[in-house]
């Protein structure tokens, strides 16, 4: 099952960017912390911008992992990853007016460039400024610890 997470900006909470899967933290702030910085470089704080050049920027990203994945299955000769990975992708993320859409996580990107994480009843869970954001230090989907923004080293088991 899917995890939704629901990206916004503040100064336009109506209309949000929809992320079908892997809308949990690690999913998505690490991107985050690619997107923002550049973003803020070159625009500065422009909700309507930040919206539609997000959203082209998760694009490109689920654009290059399926490349990717389809180059290993056609190493393997996985015909069923082969098949699967050469078309086009038509799920994963959406425009949509935040009204119509759900999410177990939400995001409000400030217009300082801090973001809001906040649990599926809108409670905050945690908000992270610009600069915390940019010492995040967890690659992409690896668990990690919303409080202190620290990986977590999951132990192993001794057989």
């Amino acid at each position: 099952m899917s995890t939704n997470g629901i990206i916004y900006a503040e100064e336009t909470k109506d209309v949000c960017l929809y992320k079908h899967w892997d809308g949990y933290p690690s999913g998505v702030l690490p991107y985050l912390k690619e997107f923002l910085p550049v973003f803020r470089q070159s625009r500065g704080p422009d909700p309507i911008y930040l919206m539609a050049r997000l959203t082209g920027f998760f694009l490109d990203q689920q654009t290059k992992a399926r490349k990717n994945r389809l180059a290993q299955a056609k190493r393997k000769k996985n015909k069923y990853d082969i098949d699967y990975y050469s078309r086009l992708e038509m799920t994963g993320f959406g425009i949509a007016p935040s009204n119509m859409v759900g999410g177990e996580f939400y995001y409000s990107i400030g217009p300082d460039f801090s973001v809001s994480v906040l649990d599926g009843d809108k409670k905050l869970l945690r908000k992270i400024e610009y600069s915390e954001l940019l010492a995040l230090n967890c690659p992409k989907y690896c668990d990690f610890d919303l409080a202190t923004l620290t990986p977590i080293v999951k132990e192993k088991v001794k057989a």
